[in-house]
């Protein structure tokens, strides 16, 4: 069964093959190459007229703009993105990526690449705050939302989906954001590690050991997580300074800008004892 409206523009039909009598539409607008095809998903013939009516009325005002009426639909680009990702869903990066495609992709059912501007990001953004559970998102998590939603626009590109990605809105400060460390704090942070390390569980202690010379050693040089899990005894020298003062200690580390050499800060004069110097160390900026 099938009926033609508005001298042919609006096609509708029942196909055979589905055991629900499921009407179907062929849409077609002045200006535009080709036809549309899509499911009503209704078997109420007027319902399925209204859907292929607003349709064609869509795709008008998108011809009237000099848009493309035949722009391609962005589910299937999210579900093509998701397939692309799937065999590195171990990685917490990557799973996280494909879990926000996953939340976001009933919002974006409806819309197409033609759709993709800096006010659809906002919407996505604004769409995401409202099923938050407490209906708002902090700056961090709105960069990350961005970072995730850029990369996911850049393969768009690369694959030919999209033409360009649009300019992402500006994130607000955290105006909540805690300051950094003083003196005082660094003081009041390494005489918590020292109690921490305090326990009676030889294996905890020997565990919590090893985290806080880590965490003393990032706050004390100033080297990224990634050199401090290569560095090794051998990268470690220390190199004698004038009479009466303090060797100073200097780490080789490799990272992602390649070999450099870090000066790790000396302890405070009169604040820890001998043997506890670089636990009383501040590292650099806190002053």
């Amino acid at each position: 069964m099938s009926k033609v409206f508005k001298d042919g523009a609006i096609h509708l039909s029942i196909r055979s093959d589905y055991k629900k009598a499921t009407w179907f539409c062929r849409v077609k607008v002045p200006g535009a190459v080709g036809y549309v095809y899509r499911s009503t998903k209704t078997t109420d013939e007027h319902a399925a007229y209204a859907f292929a009516d607003n349709l064609y009325n869509q795709m008008l005002v998108r011809s009237l703009t000099g848009e493309s009426p035949n722009a391609k639909r962005l589910l299937p680009v999210l579900e093509a993105y998701i397939r692309h990702l799937e065999p590195d869903s171990d990685r917490q990066s990557v799973h996280n990526k494909i879990l926000l495609i996953q939340r976001i992709m009933p919002f974006l059912r409806p819309k197409t690449a033609d759709d993709v501007d800096t006010s659809l990001i906002s919407s996505i953004i604004g769409e995401l705050t409202r099923l938050s559970s407490k209906q708002r998102l902090s700056p961090n998590t709105v960069r990350r939302i961005s970072s995730d939603l850029k990369h996911f626009l850049t393969w768009s590109v690369d694959q030919g989906y999209l033409t360009a990605v649009p300019r992402f809105p500006k994130v607000s400060g955290d105006k909540s954001r805690r300051t950094h460390f003083d003196a005082a704090d660094w003081r009041k942070f390494v005489r918590h590690l020292r109690e921490f390390i305090k326990t009676e569980n030889k294996a905890v202690r020997r565990d919590r050991l090893m985290l806080v010379n880590y965490v003393l050693i990032l706050g004390n040089t100033g080297i990224r997580v990634g050199e401090a899990r290569t560095l090794k005894w051998r990268d470690v020298r220390q190199v004698d300074n004038e009479a009466g003062q303090q060797p100073t200690i200097v780490l080789s580390v490799t990272g992602k800008t390649g070999m450099r050499e870090v000066v790790a800060r000396n302890a405070v004069k009169g604040g820890d004892k001998p043997g506890h110097r670089t636990a009383g160390a501040v590292p650099s900026g806190a002053e």
